[in-house]
């Protein structure tokens, strides 16, 4: 076949035709424009043909070596892929080709953030700015690495300049809500006004109805349950809906994962073979998916989401599914008209103190929101606090940096400055970057704590690795005003006491929620004077810090946080009741229009 002809081919959109011919001949490859060739690396990355698009830019720049936009395509493809190296080795050549090139440049920051090289990710996306102050996804970019570094009140600023940028603040104004849950000075009325406007303003740009529910309406049929997520990999939302997943009464529930994980590893086929129908929704838009959903005849739709970066709020806006629920992945009321419920517990979400702050009706599981799983190849904990062998009380604290907030970094100081020659260990990968190590340093130097009392750990790649760490520390201290909630369950499992500091959001009640369930109530203060002086006890009564030693892990198999028959049973009887109480509405409604036609 002729160059010609292959022309022609891309001229008349005939791409597939076309990229057979190019298979065919290397030759051609190297003939067609540079144009032509963007266009079908264009087309095979968006049909999920990357390592083709791949293989296609790398014979055309054997032949084109100083082509910027090719490289700039192999770098986005690759990072597609995951493949970090080649992709920066391509964006980098793309740079140095056409430099302060401000997409090429917040790419990079893209293969800087997963390499770990966040200094680096925010030096080039600081250098777009300079180059156009208007660049809103640029802030976007920096409001995520400062966010996720630790940074929280300057990437809520990076992400309210973005939000007034875009043609689409929706999704920013999104990012905010979700990341405004890190901070300490937001209210429940402060997070349920602004979710309210989010609800009000931002989703008339959703479709609307998907179309006309044809569910069967027994009250007591087995009931299809499906749930939403781009989680179903090694995340923690995959390990909390295990237990559903596994011990819903098959007689009684069909459920249904819909996956929007791009690169699915071993937990995403664990889940794949414990639920009764998984269907991937990578690539699917809302009205896509939300039509899928309702084909499936859905009964109950449950959001592991919310406002995290890769919800589907907009699906669930459409109202594929008679009653849809809120559970996991999000903190707070999602202010949505699409979510009915949200599934909660007494002490996460106390009555007086949530029902008035959400959108949604909270549901209450008995026993606790929340049921740990341990994994198989969790190491048996220590039985001995490293004090004895230490001569001085190591606080540690593992949860994810943003988490740990500027009031943190005080009350913790505080702890150090009261407990002699006490140390704190804080172990997250992001650590071993430079930038982000120095920014914690001098964070507890503004507070008097010199840098000898701290011990800065990187992640362990093992599961194994990571759990042996908590025989390196005394007391954890859970973070504020977003607990930890894996963080907290693997320290108890490890024989680690956890004191939490509980406030007025669910984020900062989650704590209290493990710890009370766990019959650890006394581990769960309500102030910050309180919290510090826990601490401070805790850290000089060995004889206790030696019993809960031996004794934290039993505590914790034998409560209701681990049974997960019980939970299953809780989480089922709420899903029944709310569906009969759906179907006798749906029948009320019909007899009532029926009393008017008559």
């Amino acid at each position: 076949m002729t160059n010609d002809t292959v022309n022609q081919l891309i001229e008349s959109k005939q791409f597939n035709a076309a990229i057979r011919s190019l298979d065919a001949s290397k030759h051609v490859a190297a003939a067609v424009s540079t144009e032509q060739a963007e266009q079908l690396i264009r087309h095979l990355v968006s049909k999920g043909m990357v390592e083709r698009a791949i293989s296609l830019a790398e014979s055309y720049l054997e032949y084109h070596e100083d082509d910027a936009n090719i490289y700039f395509l192999l770098g986005n493809a690759a990072l597609k892929l995951g493949d970090v190296d080649k992709a920066m080795d391509a964006l980098h050549q793309a740079n140095d080709i056409r430099p302060n090139h401000i997409v090429t440049l917040a790419n990079l920051s893209v293969g800087y953030n997963a390499k770990d090289q966040h200094g680096e990710a925010v030096k080039v996306l600081e250098q777009a700015l300079r180059l156009n102050p208007q660049y809103a996804f640029a802030y976007q970019k920096l409001g995520s690495i400062l966010c996720k570094a630790g940074q929280v009140k300057q990437g809520v600023r990076s992400f309210q300049r973005a939000m007034m940028l875009t043609p689409k603040p929706h999704y920013m104004f999104a990012r905010l809500l979700y990341w405004r849950n890190y901070l300490a000075d937001q209210d429940p009325k402060m997070i349920y006004a602004d979710a309210k406007v989010w609800g009000q303003r931002f989703t008339h740009s959703f479709e609307k109805g998907v179309g006309v529910y044809l569910n069967d309406l027994s009250e007591k049929k087995r009931l299809k349950v499906g749930f939403v997520s781009p989680d179903y990999c090694a995340h923690p939302v995959s390990f909390f809906v295990e237990p559903l997943f596994n011990h819903l009464d098959r007689d009684q529930f069909a459920v249904y994962a819909y996956s929007d994980v791009a690169k699915p590893d071993a937990i995403t086929r664990s889940i794949e073979g414990q639920v009764d129908v998984f269907r991937s929704s990578v690539g699917m838009n809302a009205q896509v998916l939300a039509k899928q959903i309702l084909d499936d005849q859905i009964d109950i739709l449950f959001d592991l989401a919310g406002h995290t970066g890769s919800g589907r709020l907009d699906v669930f806006h459409m109202r594929p599914a008679p009653v849809q629920i809120s559970w996991l992945g999000y903190p707070a009321t999602t202010g949505s008209a699409g979510i009915d419920f949200r599934l909660t517990d007494r002490h996460a979400d106390p009555a007086a103190v949530s029902d008035p702050h959400h959108t949604e009706k909270l549901l209450r599981v008995d026993g606790g929101f929340l049921c740990y799983v341990p994994s198989e190849r969790t190491p048996d904990a220590a039985t001995e606090s490293p004090v004895e062998k230490n001569g001085y009380i190591t606080f540690g604290s593992f949860n994810n940096l943003a988490k740990i907030s500027e009031e943190c970094i005080e009350y913790w100081s505080e702890i150090l400055h009261q407990v002699p020659d006490s140390k704190l260990l804080i172990k997250r990968r992001e650590l071993k970057d430079p930038w982000v190590k120095s920014y914690f340093l001098h964070q507890f130097e503004e507070h008097g704590i010199d840098q000898s009392r701290l011990e800065f750990k990187t992640s362990q790649t093992k599961l194994e690795g990571h759990l042996r760490q908590y025989a390196n520390v005394d007391i954890a201290l859970d973070s504020f005003p977003y607990n930890g909630t894996t963080t907290t369950f693997e320290a108890l499992w490890m024989n680690t006491p956890v004191i939490s500091l509980a406030g007025a959001t669910h984020a900062s009640r989650v704590g209290q929620s493990i710890l009370k369930y766990a019959g650890l109530g006394e581990l769960a203060v309500n102030s910050v004077q309180k919290y510090i002086s826990k601490s401070v006890s805790l850290a000089n009564d060995k004889q206790q810090l030696s019993v809960y030693r031996k004794t934290l892990r039993s505590l914790l198999a034998d409560s209701s946080l681990t049974d997960q028959k019980r939970f299953s049973r809780s989480v089922a009887r709420l899903l029944r009741h709310q569906w009969i109480d759906w179907v006798q509405t749906q029948q009320e409604e019909k007899k009532i229009i029926l009393e008017d036609e008559a």
